[in-house]
């Protein structure tokens, strides 16, 4: 299975924190207005298509402490 560059795996943060985010994003990203503060992941990822399928496989991922 390709991946796509039209699709990732981002952490987007809660909303409250967003301000002070955007606060440093100003100064540093010449993208801010383009989308929400995120940290990627994973990029490229693989297509929408496969998405029900990717879904399945993390849901099976056990995290330990």
């Amino acid at each position: 299975m390709n991946k796509v560059y039209n699709t990732a795996v981002v952490i987007i943060p809660p909303e409250n924190i967003w301000g002070s985010i955007q606060k440093i994003r100003k100064k540093y990203d010449r993208h801010i207005d383009l989308w929400m503060p995120h940290i990627t992941m994973l990029y490229p990822f693989y297509p929408q298509s496969e998405f029900s399928w990717i879904i399945k496989k993390f849901s099976e991922i056990k995290f330990e402490s």
